[in-house]
C-alpha cells in the first residue's frame, strides 16, 4: 500500500511540476519573476517526486525493491558482447552497408538501441561512424547531405524522404557553461563516442556484425530497471546539467529507478539548471509530460 502511494505521489508531483514548468513559458504576457517562480517551481516539484521515490523504494544498487525472482545479467567483460540481435530497418541497414564498403566501421546507436533492446519501435535510427563528416558527404554523394552539425561532426542523410544523422565517433572534453564542450576531437574508434554519453542504456551500440556493443553494463541496467551515469555521474552532469531532468524523464517515461551515486549526484547539482536555457528545460519537461 505504501509503495503504491508513494508512486502515486510521485506521478502527481511529475504531472504537477510539468504543468508549472510548461504554463511559466504559456503565459509570455506575465512578469518574467512569475514566469521564472513557476519554471523553478515546476523543477522543485519533479524533484519532490524524485526524493519521494527514493524514500520508498530501496535496494543494495539503487533505489527500489528488487523482485526476488529477478535473473540479473552477468557484467560484460571488457570489448565487444554478442547479445540479443536487433532488427534493423533496411534503408538503415543499407547505409551502413555503404559506410562498410567505403571503409568505414559504423553502428546504430543510442536511444534506437535501447528501446529495441526493451521491445519498442525506436522513433529515430541513428548512425556513428569512423568516417569525418566530409568522407560521410563523399560517401553519400548520390543523396541529399546536409552538414547539421558541423563542429560535432553530424551529417544528416536524406534518403527516401527520410533524415538520417550520421555522426563521426567523437571526445569531448572542458565544459565551461554546462552545455557544450569547449573542445570536440574526431576518432577512429567506438568506444571513446560511447564513453562520452549520458547513462549506460544510451551507450550502447549495434550492428550486424559486432551485435551489441555494450561496455558499461547497460543492458543489465534496462534489465533491472536502473537509470545510472557513464562514469561519474558528477563529470556527466557538470558537462551538461539539462542531464538531470533527462535522468527524471526516463525513470518516469520508463518506470526506472535512478541508482543510488546518480541519485546523489542529481541532488547535490541541480542547481546547475540554472546554467539552462527556459526553452531547453521546458522542452525536457514536455518530453516527459508526453512520454
Amino acid at each position: 500500500m505504501k509503495l503504491q502511494l508513494a508512486r502515486l505521489i510521485k506521478n502527481i508531483c511529475y504531472a504537477a511540476g510539468c504543468a508549472s514548468a510548461v504554463l511559466s513559458l504559456a503565459l509570455k504576457s506575465a512578469p518574467q519573476t512569475a514566469q521564472r517562480w513557476l519554471l523553478f517551481g515546476g523543477i522543485a516539484l519533479l524533484v519532490l517526486g524524485f526524493l519521494v521515490s527514493v524514500t520508498f523504494y530501496r535496494c543494495p544498487h539503487c533505489h527500489r525493491v528488487l523482485p526476488a525472482n529477478l535473473p540479473v545479467l552477468q557484467a560484460p567483460s571488457a570489448g565487444y558482447e554478442m547479445t540479443a540481435r536487433i532488427t534493423i530497418p533496411p534503408q538503415v541497414q543499407a547505409l551502413l552497408r555503404q559506410l562498410n564498403a567505403a571503409g568505414f566501421s559504423a553502428y546504430a546507436v543510442g536511444g534506437c538501441v535501447r528501446d529495441s533492446l526493451l521491445g519498442c519501435a525506436p522513433q529515430d535510427w541513428d548512425i556513428c561512424t569512423s568516417a569525418g563528416p566530409e568522407q560521410t558527404e563523399a560517401c553519400f554523394a548520390a543523396d541529399r547531405t546536409i552538414l547539421t552539425g558541423a563542429r560535432y561532426g553530424t551529417v544528416t542523410v536524406v534518403r527516401g524522404g527520410v533524415p538520417y544523422e550520421i555522426t563521426t565517433f567523437r571526445a569531448e572534453a572542458g565544459y565551461a557553461d554546462s552545455r557544450h564542450p569547449d573542445r570536440v576531437d574526431f576518432l577512429r574508434e567506438l568506444a571513446p563516442d560511447l564513453a562520452r554519453r549520458d547513462f549506460t542504456v544510451n551507450a550502447m551500440a549495434y550492428s550486424k556484425m559486432t551485435g551489441t556493443v555494450d561496455l558499461f553494463g547497460g543492458q543489465n541496467d534496462l534489465k533491472n530497471k536502473i537509470i545510472r551515469c557513464v562514469g561519474d555521474p558528477d563529470r556527466r552532469f557538470n558537462e551538461d546539467a539539462l542531464r538531470i531532468l533527462r535522468a527524471l524523464r526516463f525513470a518516469s517515461a520508463l518506470d526506472f529507478e535512478i541508482e543510488e551515486k546518480t541519485a546523489q549526484s542529481l541532488l547535490k547539482n541541480c542547481a546547475l539548471l540554472g546554467n539552462i536555457s527556459e526553452e531547453r528545460i521546458a522542452k525536457e519537461l514536455l518530453k516527459l509530460v508526453c512520454g
